[in-house]
């Protein structure tokens, strides 16, 4: 009963700072609050009695990982990434998606930066207790998570320079011939895209098994376009184009 008092009362005190956690909306503030959590973990780990073993602090991190997880994908869903990156009326506002993705990325990242900190006050304080726990067994799923939203990135980055086309009117004698050209890879890239609003799974979800292949068809497809853009006949043109537009595949 003493034991179950004294974790209830640990976990308590990790109520403030996880909800500041949960409850911010800004990605700058992430760093702070994240930091926050960690402090009041080390405090635990030094000063409780039953909730300073390997196994707690690695339940503790794991969900903390999950709480991150989720809070990010409250900020930005699949179906807002998707929303942005096939709007091709307002493509240019895909540069939305990539720019959050990014700040998305470097909040998640920013706990396991402050984490291994942590880690060597704790093993520097609590030479006899350190925090001797392997990363993969408490980065699996955040590692996961960030694998996506890389994979979400390149897809995003793809779309915004390929969107590039999609304006494009040549001059000269062959500008008709190279206009049309860029205008059917853009067409195309479009068809491409527009493939994963028929998924039935959430862009951002870790645990969708389709987003795999679906990805690997994507890549593959955008590689055969860069093919066509820059190797066919009117190679020397376009590729002038794209040089242009800051675009190297």
């Amino acid at each position: 009963m003493i034991q179950t008092f004294s974790n209830v009362a640990t976990l308590l005190s990790l109520y403030s700072p996880l909800s500041s956690l949960l409850s911010s909306s800004q990605y700058h503030q992430y760093a702070t609050h994240q930091r926050k959590v960690l402090h009041i973990t080390l405090l635990i780990w030094k000063n409780s009695k039953y909730y300073n073993t390997p196994k707690r602090l690695c339940v503790l991190i794991r969900k903390v990982c999950n709480a991150i997880i989720n809070r990010c994908c409250s900020f930005l869903s699949g179906k807002a990434i998707l929303g942005k990156i096939t709007d091709w009326e307002n493509i240019k506002d895909a540069q939305t998606i990539v720019d959050e993705l990014q700040q998305i990325l470097n909040a998640a990242k920013s706990f396991k930066g402050a984490y291994e900190e942590y880690k060597q006050i704790a093993n520097a304080e609590c030479p006899r207790n350190p925090w001797k726990i392997q990363r993969k067994s408490l980065f699996t799923r955040l590692d996961n998570f960030l694998e996506r939203c890389v994979d979400n990135l390149n897809i995003a980055q793809t779309v915004v320079q390929f969107s590039q086309l999609a304006d494009i009117e040549i001059g000269g004698t062959q500008g008709k011939v190279l206009s049309v050209a860029a205008q059917a890879v853009w067409s195309d890239f479009q068809h491409l895209t527009e493939r994963f609003l028929e998924v039935d799974y959430d862009l951002m979800d870790v645990t969708a098994d389709g987003f795999a292949s679906d990805f690997y068809y994507f890549r593959q497809s955008v590689k055969e376009l860069e093919r066509r853009t820059f190797c066919d006949s009117s190679s020397l043109y376009i590729y002038y184009i794209f040089s242009c537009l800051g675009y190297v595949p």
